[in-house]
């Protein structure tokens, strides 16, 4: 027998004893009490003592208590509930794109919002391979533009080294100064071509394509449930086929 905080009880072999902080003693018998649920204690005082009172915590292989299987089975229905719903429609979802694929299965059809959709993404494909281009252009130029600013530097400095060609040296640094400003004019133009290309082609269609990607998926899903229903209206009256038709 082993004495906490003045009341007796034997303490398991594998217990754990944690002291925490002083607390008033009827607080403390009810945290006792509340803490050890499967014990029953009688509804007596602790005994008086003027020393502070403190907490004793027993943890033991049976706390928590342990869940039936039943109880476990029963857990969240809302999740099980969910999961269920989410594999049906995967597994109608699945048999209609597959049967489609296989010329099982009928999909509904609209020509005029397929053209529209067939015409994007020909646009598409065609802005894309213009942002390619554009952005090969502007890397290539840069380069130009880089070589055409060494080139004056180089002009320059063989200015001081060659008395005699000063002249034709200068012209040269101009024309290569001028060609660098006017480079770097039509770098900035491409650059702004390109930053407006890439929201095109990858912000503005691809929200669209985004868009037309949802309502493909929703339209397999429909299309699944309605040859389904097709199916049951063909088979023989039953109560069965009835509460199929009616999920």
């Amino acid at each position: 027998m082993v004495q906490i905080l003045g009341y007796p009880h034997q303490i398991p072999h594998k217990s754990t004893l944690l002291l925490m902080t002083p607390l008033p003693k009827p607080e403390l018998l009810m945290r006792i009490r509340l803490l050890l649920p499967h014990r029953q204690y009688p509804d007596t005082q602790l005994p008086p003592s003027t020393q502070p009172s403190l907490t004793a915590v027993w943890f033991s292989s049976t706390y928590p208590p342990k869940l039936e299987k039943e109880q476990c089975l029963t857990m969240e229905p809302p999740k099980l509930e969910k999961l269920k719903n989410w594999t049906v429609q995967s597994y109608k979802y699945t048999k209609q794109l597959v049967g489609e694929k296989m010329g099982h299965s009928t999909r509904t059809y609209d020509k005029d919002l397929e053209d529209r959709i067939k015409e994007i993404k020909i646009v598409r494909e065609q802005y894309n391979n213009m942002f390619k281009e554009s952005t090969a252009l502007y890397t290539r130029f840069d380069a130009m533009v880089v070589s055409q600013r060494n080139m004056r530097n180089q002009f320059q400095s063989l200015i001081a080294h060659a008395p005699e060609l000063q002249d034709q040296l200068q012209a040269n640094a101009t024309t290569m100064s001028i060609l660098e400003k006017n480079g770097e004019g039509l770098l900035a133009a491409i650059k702004s071509f390109n930053d407006s290309l890439n929201t095109l082609v990858n912000y503005t269609i691809q929200d669209t394509l985004l868009t037309v990607r949802n309502y493909e998926n929703a339209r397999i899903e429909y299309d699944a449930y309605r040859n389904d229903i097709e199916a049951l209206k063909h088979q023989p009256q039953s109560e069965a086929n009835a509460n199929k038709l009616i999920e």
